[in-house]
């Protein structure tokens, strides 16, 4: 018999691949090959099982940007891996990606503050790493937080824009630019 953690690795898939919706208890039993009673045995329902694995997936992809960026010095390279990592995490999952985008059309109290925590905790990164960039005169940055949250802006626009867009190339070198046009105003210029 699987353990709940393989439960929720194997029926990920199955909530991102066709969202919450479509995916039914009876498909995440199949793929987990126990019996719908075992399942619920785990899991009182198919939002509590949904709330499991969206709370583990953000868990993941926040771990994941932060340990790409940690031993970057530059701020803008940083940055320019943090929006490429969450991309690329995002780009296999549009389900997720749609969720993500879709926060105030939950009922579920619950789904909604994952994912509002989600945006808070990428914005507390671009801001970290916007202070941190301030503390060592790359840049010059008169309101952080606001920065932090319109650069977070940003990146979900080009996320959603791209995100059904096989040209990943093309993508990323649009989050490139986005990064250098955001640099031209807030670089410190060495004259």
């Amino acid at each position: 018999m699987p353990t709940k953690e393989e439960i929720l690795n194997y029926s990920s898939d199955l909530f991102l691949r066709y969202g919450i919706r479509k995916t039914t208890m009876e498909d995440v039993a199949r793929i987990c090959h126990i019996g719908k009673a075992t399942l619920y045995k785990f899991f009182k329902n198919k939002e509590e099982l949904f709330r499991e694995i969206l709370k583990s997936d953000i868990n993941n992809i926040i771990s994941t940007m932060q340990d790409r960026i940690k031993d970057i010095s530059s701020v803008k390279e940083r940055l320019r891996v943090l929006f490429e990592t969450e991309y690329m995490l995002l780009r296999g999952r549009s389900n997720l990606s749609e969720v993500l985008n879709q926060a105030g059309e939950f009922a579920d109290k619950e789904v909604k503050d994952f994912i509002n925590d989600f945006f808070e905790r990428q914005r507390r990164i671009i801001r970290d790493i916007l202070s941190t960039g301030v503390k060592n005169g790359e840049i010059e940055v008169e309101d952080i937080s606001l920065l932090s949250l319109a650069m977070m802006a940003a990146g979900q626009g080009l996320y959603s824009y791209f995100k059904n867009i096989e040209d990943e190339k093309r993508a990323l070198k649009s989050m490139d630019y986005l990064i250098e046009t955001l640099f031209c105003g807030i670089e410190v210029r060495k004259d």
